[in-house]
């Protein structure tokens, strides 16, 4: 069995406002897709559709970093489903509650495997930061995969530097999607890299603009898979959004 990419995409709103990216929505292939923000009012994210987790700060798919922080809060949330059928292929979500900021970015991926009855599972994750301080880099954490053929995916979220595009990742990480609503003292970024492997996974994000970050990375695999080639793509196309 053989995980493959199959489409990214990413995208921004404004104040209470859905925000949508489009994926392939094939049935059976598996999606994951974080939502980003830099508001400390923001709560209760929630995705259209059936078959998404239900991420909570308890089970730690909810990360809430200096939340009551004016000057460094900042959140990412993941979701993750086994596409149903007639699902589609745009992906929509929110954030509740959201306050007097815009940044709401929206970035995810969707994967296939070459076999017709996948059973993708979530295996663990692990979270990241570096607090208050601004920098141009943030180790990822590990997470290790259950099965033998897996995909390991590390999504972030910055403030005061957007360095959306300017991301690259150690470790053989492909870059992935990412959106800004531009670049300022009050902007946020939410991008990502991802790797087609097997095992234990780690990961350090680099970029160009200091930027105060979090980041959640994310363990994938498929149950009872066999070999397979693992090569990933080209670094897939991705989105600036300039507000």
């Amino acid at each position: 069995m053989t995980i493959t990419f199959q489409s990214s995409g990413a995208n921004t709103a404004g104040n209470n406002s859905d925000v949508s990216i489009t994926l392939t929505g094939t049935e059976g292939n598996f999606q994951i897709v974080f939502l980003v923000h830099r508001s400390g009012s923001a709560t209760s994210p929630s995705m259209d559709g059936s078959g998404w987790n239900t991420p909570t700060v308890g089970n730690g798919e909810l990360y809430e970093d200096n939340i009551g922080d004016a000057s460094n809060r900042r959140a990412i949330v993941v979701f993750y489903r086994t596409v149903p059928a007639s699902a589609g292929a745009t992906v929509t979500g929110r954030w509740g509650g959201f306050g007097s900021n815009p940044e709401k970015v929206m970035f995810g991926i969707e994967f296939s495997t070459d076999t017709s009855s996948p059973t993708w599972s979530k295996d663990n994750h692990a979270t990241s930061t570096n607090d208050t301080t601004a920098g141009t880099s943030l180790a990822s954490g590990s997470a290790a995969p259950t099965n033998s053929e897996a995909v390991t995916v590390y999504g972030l979220v910055t403030r005061h530097g957007a360095p959306d595009n300017e991301d690259s990742y150690s470790n053989s990480f492909t870059a992935g999607p990412g959106a800004s609503p531009g670049e300022g003292s009050g902007d946020a970024a939410g991008f990502g890299g991802y790797k087609i492997a097997t095992g234990t996974q780690t990961t350090t994000a680099s970029w160009t603009t200091s930027a105060k970050a979090s980041g959640m990375i994310v363990a994938v695999s498929v149950a009872g898979a066999g070999t397979g080639s693992l090569l990933p793509p080209s670094r897939p196309m991705r989105a600036l959004i300039v507000r």
